[in-house]
């Protein structure tokens, strides 16, 4: 989000406001995050040394998903936030700049696959 915010000629008054929106979220997107985070490396841990604790990695990846799940609503109500900031104008900019992204990405995987 933030590369693409930049090029869209914010005012100081939008900056400010994403800027508070961004710090709000923040508080409830860090903790989701960091849970993850030790639950992964406990995934990671289970599966050192060549030894393989499938039950302990099962669970940790049932604890995983609904982490992932908020994880992704906040970050869902973090982009709303932040697109209610926009002009009518920036937003037509936002998407035109996710459309030439998509554009170049789908190119990638065209080289590839020749």
């Amino acid at each position: 989000m933030g590369a693409a915010f930049r090029n869209l000629d914010l005012t100081d008054a939008q900056k400010a406001q994403m800027k508070s929106i961004r710090e709000s979220h923040a508080q409830s997107v860090r903790p989701l995050a960091e849970q993850i985070h030790a639950k992964r490396k406990e995934i990671r841990e289970a599966s050192a040394g060549g030894t393989f604790n499938e039950s302990l990695v099962a669970q940790k990846l049932s604890e995983i998903a609904p982490l992932e799940a908020k994880l992704m609503g906040e970050r869902s109500r973090l982009h709303q936030e932040m697109l209610s900031v926009l002009t009518a104008e920036q937003k037509a900019k936002l998407e035109q700049t996710r459309e030439q992204r998509k554009s170049r990405w789908a190119g990638r995987g065209n080289k590839r696959t020749t």
